[in-house]
Order: C-alpha cells, then structure tokens, then sequence
C-alpha cells in the first residue's frame, strides 16, 4: 500500500500552525485540524481498476 498522509493543523485563511504549543487564532478565522490518514494494503495496481478509480474520485487516494 502507498503511506498515509501527514497530520496537519492550519488556519482557514491558508497559514499553517505548528502541531504544538500555544497559537494564537484571529477572530474571524477558524482552526483546521486534518488528523492523519492510514496507509493502504498491498498495491492499488493488484485491486479492481473500478474500485480503484471510485477512490480516487471520492478522495480516499491520490
């Protein structure tokens, strides 16, 4: 399987924010937390095309 992707904290106006520590959040603007995502198993170019390709369309994969 391909690796799972990065945690990431952010703000919604764009800026990143470091996954630890004291931030300050603008009022106005709201807090993104993307927790991380698992990897998969075994290669996608083993599994059905069709259900490969629903995954990409759904954003499960890249």
């Amino acid at each position: 399987g391909e690796d799972g992707a990065p945690g990431k904290v952010a703000l919604k106006s764009g800026r990143s924010l470091k996954g630890k520590g004291k931030q300050l959040v603008p009022a106005g603007d709201r807090l993104v937390v993307e927790t991380p995502g698992g990897g998969g198993y075994g290669p996608a170019a083993e599994r059905d095309a069709g259900s490969v390709a629903a995954d990409r369309q759904n954003g499960l994969t890249q």
